[in-house]
C-alpha cells in the first residue's frame, strides 16, 4: 500500500513484458497494472517481437523471461542494452542455475529475479531498475557476492569453473565454433553460448580469445 510520503513519477514507467507462456504473461501484466506508476505498454511472447516493438515505441523497462523460444533472454537482453542503452532490463527465471544467472548479468540485465519469489517484488524491482538501481533476488545475492570476492582476490581458477566449462574452454582453445562444440559435447547451442558467457564473466575476460588466453596462463587448458 502506498504511503502518504510516496509520490507518483511525472509520467508512468513504460514497461514491455516478454514471456512465451500466456498465463505468466497475463499474470505479470495484471500484477503490474495494479500499480498506477507503472504502465504496461505491450506484452509479447518472443525476443524478436520485443526488439520489433522497441524499434517503434518508447519503453523504460523490459521485463523478460530467460527461457524464450529461439534466442534466450540473455541474448535478447544483450541486444537491448546495445541498441537502447537507456532501457533497463529485468530478467525473470524459474531456474537459479549459475550459468543462467551469470549469462543474464553478463548480458547487461539491470535486475534478476526468480519467479518463485513474491509477486510484489516484481513491481518494486521495476520501479528500482527504472531509477537505475541494480536488483538481485535475495536468494542469489550470497552466490554473486562469493563470485565477486573470488574474482577480486584472484581465486577464480579451477574451483570457479564447472567441469563442462573446462571442456568448453579446451575446445575454444582449439578454435572450435559454438556449433561444433555443441555437437562434440552433446549439449545445445544455447547452452554453449551460456557457458561461454559464464566463463568470460568468471575469468573477467573481455571476449572469447581473452578467456582462452587467461585460461592458458592459469593452466586451466
Amino acid at each position: 500500500m502506498r504511503t502518504d510520503t510516496e509520490t507518483l513519477p511525472d509520467s508512468p514507467i513504460r514497461v514491455l513484458v516478454v514471456d512465451d507462456h500466456e498465463s505468466v504473461r497475463s499474470g505479470l501484466c495484471c500484477l503490474l497494472r495494479g500499480h498506477p506508476e507503472i504502465h504496461v505498454v505491450e506484452a509479447v511472447s518472443s525476443g524478436d517481437e520485443a526488439l520489433a516493438y522497441l524499434d517503434r515505441a518508447r519503453v523504460d523497462v523490459v521485463v523478460l523471461d530467460y527461457r524464450l523460444p529461439g534466442r534466450d533472454g540473455a541474448a535478447i537482453c544483450g541486444q537491448i542494452v546495445r541498441r537502447w542503452p537507456r532501457v533497463a532490463a529485468l530478467m525473470l527465471s524459474s531456474a537459479d542455475e549459475d550459468d543462467i544467472i551469470l549469462a543474464s548479468l553478463a548480458s547487461g540485465a539491470t535486475g534478476f529475479l526468480l519467479k518463485s519469489g513474491r509477486a510484489a517484488d516484481v513491481a518494486e524491482a521495476v520501479r528500482r531498475v527504472a531509477r537505475g538501481e541494480a536488483v538481485l533476488d535475495p536468494e542469489i545475492v550470497p552466490r554473486v557476492m562469493e563470485w565477486a570476492r573470488a574474482i577480486r582476490h584472484g581465486k577464480e581458477g579451477d574451483g570457479m569453473l564447472a567441469p563442462i566449462e573446462i571442456d568448453v574452454l579446451s575446445l575454444l582453445a582449439q578454435g572450435w565454433s559454438n556449433g561444433k562444440i555443441a555437437s562434440e559435447l552433446r549439449i545445445s547451442h544455447d547452452t554453449v553460448k551460456a557457458r561461454v558467457r559464464s566463463i568470460r564473466l568468471r575469468l573477467g575476460a573481455s571476449d572469447r580469445a581473452h578467456a582462452v588466453a587467461l585460461a592458458t596462463k592459469r593452466g586451466l587448458v
